[in-house]
């Protein structure tokens, strides 16, 4: 609404600028009428010869001609010429014409009103997730009336796929890599969310955007991170190393750089005694954040398992801070928490890292978590990697 008040006023003050010359012309020009015709009448009457018969008829002609000037010059001034009619006329549609450029209805096809959107949800807390998938829900409904228009799209993908929502967020990145295919971010986003989407498993499709992404930026952080995490998954440590490196090499700053400083330090020294396997039933567990995620230096993680349609107390759990993120942690038989209810007792589980802002176990609004896929204790991987992106679903 403050918007629309503004525009009307910047489009008075247009107007303004068209009718104040027209105004003070009209003024200036009727005064210098009347002030040439009363000289030219006193050079008249100067002129004039009183000892001729004819000087008096002379100087009343004379007065007579003055005042005819002088109401020709007021009708003149009181009707304004078809030029003079126009520009009040411009003058007035100013307002109307600037209303149908900036609307949503006219030439600017609804781009104020999606700017404000997109600056309503930056603003929200996130912890508010019901009040920010409302507003996403209404700009991800004007994007998909307007697919043409690349940056929209792309903010609401992007935002998409923070929430989790990632088949909503991959059909919009489908659509624009159609549109855009040379443009290196989107072709990172592209990759993201896909590899999110497998489970953060470097399938070939995944691979395949990946390599397409470093192809049009070979210096892409986020995509020689995620090579380092796809690494690691894979049990390729040295491999995972050298990625971290690269990212790091990129000159990323702040606490993005922390965290890869910290990957490749736990990688490069304590991390071999960290993962030894103990005997028995155990998972090996890579941790990590999603980069989309802004969480508190003071969040605290927690991993666990728990068993596949069965209790829900856990069968073994691990806390971090989530300033030592990545990192990869064990969970085994030793760490149940009821006895006859650990690793060792069912055999097909789930494992889950929850973010929880608050350090509570118990999940709130505004906790992130991921979960891997169903695990059988009989074929226990080698490893399985867990990128923390997804609110909780309470």
């Amino acid at each position: 609404m403050m918007f629309y008040l503004v525009l009307v006023m910047l489009s008075v003050f247009a107007a303004a600028f068209i009718l104040a010359p027209l105004l003070l012309r009209n003024a200036s020009d009727e005064q210098g009428r009347q002030e040439l015709n009363v000289e030219l009448f006193r050079e008249r009457i100067a002129d004039l010869d009183y000892s001729d018969s004819d000087a008096a008829s002379l100087e009343i002609e004379a007065r007579q001609d003055l005042l005819s000037d002088a109401e020709g010059t007021t009708s003149f001034t009181k009707s304004p010429s078809n030029g003079r009619v126009w520009i009040w006329i411009g003058a007035l549609l100013v307002p109307f014409f600037a209303l149908f450029i900036y609307s949503d209805g006219g030439l600017g096809r609804g781009a104020i009103t999606d700017f404000r959107l997109m600056q309503e949800l930056r603003s929200l807390d996130r912890a508010d997730v019901k009040a920010y998938e409302s507003l996403l829900d209404e700009l991800a409904a004007r994007a998909s009336r307007r697919p043409a228009d690349g940056e929209l799209n792309f903010y609401v993908a992007r935002s998409l796929q923070s929430l989790g929502r990632l088949d909503e967020a991959l059909v919009i990145f489908e659509r624009l890599r159609e549109k855009f295919p040379n443009d290196a971010g989107l072709q990172s986003a592209y990759a993201e969310a896909l590899f999110l989407g497998n489970n953060r498993a470097m399938t070939p499709d995944v691979r395949r955007a990946v390599d397409r992404a470093l192809s049009l930026n070979p210096h892409n952080t986020s995509m020689l991170e995620l090579e380092g995490v796809a690494a690691i998954a894979q049990g390729e440590r040295e491999q995972a190393l050298t990625w971290f490196r690269k990212a790091l090499a990129t000159g990323v700053s702040g606490e993005r750089a922390d965290i890869l400083r910290r990957a490749i330090t736990n990688l490069d020294s304590g991390e071999q005694k960290l993962i030894e396997r103990p005997e028995g039933r155990s998972i090996l567990v890579q941790v990590s954040v999603a980069d989309t995620l802004r969480v508190p230096s003071d969040a605290i993680v927690f991993i666990f398992a728990r068993a596949a349609g069965g209790p829900p107390a856990p069968l073994a759990v691990q806390r971090l801070p989530v300033s030592a993120l990545p990192r990869a942690v064990v969970l085994d038989e030793s760490m149940s928490m009821i006895q006859g209810m650990g690793l060792g007792d069912f055999d097909d589980v789930v494992v889950t890292a929850r973010l929880s802002r608050s350090g509570d176990v118990t999940p709130k609004a505004g906790d992130y978590e991921a979960r891997s896929s169903l695990i059988d204790m009989e074929k226990i991987p080698d490893q399985i990697s867990l990128v923390i992106t997804d609110p909780v679903s309470l």
